[in-house]
C-alpha cells in the first residue's frame, strides 16, 4: 500500500468523526434543542460584553470547558461556541426574564452561576459570571 494514500484517507476520518461526535454532543448534551427553542435573532443585538473561551454545562451531558463565547448584552445572553464546535451548534439567545432559579458559586476562587432556561440548567464558569450575575439580579 502506497503512504500517500494513508494522510487523506486519515484527513477524512478523522474530519468525520470530528463532526460526528460534535453533532452527538449538540443532541445528547441538549444544546441542539435549546438553539431550536431559543435561536439567536438575524438582526445585529448591539453591543454588549464580550468573554471568549467561557465553560458552559447545559444539562447532565453538554459539558463545553472554555469552549463557548458569552456576550452579555442588555436584552439577554448570547452563547456561541468556538468554531471547531459550531457543527450543529447554532447560537442561542437567551432573554432574560426567560431564565429562573438564578444561583451563584464560587468554586476554587472561580465564580460560577447557574440558571434554568427553556427547561434546562444551564451553569456558566468564568469572567462572564460576575456580569451575568448583576444582570439577573436587576443590577447594572
Amino acid at each position: 500500500m502506497n503512504i500517500l494514500y494513508v494522510i487523506p484517507v486519515f484527513i477524512l476520518g478523522f474530519t468525520f468523526m470530528w463532526l460526528f461526535v460534535t453533532g452527538l454532543i449538540s443532541f445528547v448534551g441538549g444544546w441542539y434543542s435549546l438553539a431550536k427553542t431559543h435561536p439567536a435573532p438575524e438582526r445585529s443585538l448591539g453591543r454588549g460584553a464580550e468573554y471568549s473561551f467561557q465553560s458552559v454545562r447545559i444539562g447532565l451531558m453538554g459539558n463545553y470547558r472554555t469552549c463557548v463565547n458569552v456576550t452579555v448584552l442588555g436584552e439577554g445572553l448570547l452563547l456561541c461556541p468556538i468554531v471547531l464546535y459550531r457543527f450543529l451548534h447554532r447560537p442561542i439567545f437567551l432573554p432574560w426574564d426567560r431564565m429562573a432559579n438564578h444561583r451563584e458559586a464560587n468554586i476554587f476562587f472561580m465564580k460560577r452561576i447557574s440558571f434554568t432556561a427553556g427547561g434546562k440548567k444551564i451553569v456558566i464558569g468564568g469572567r462572564s459570571a460576575e456580569d451575568i450575575w448583576k444582570k439577573v439580579k436587576g443590577g447594572c
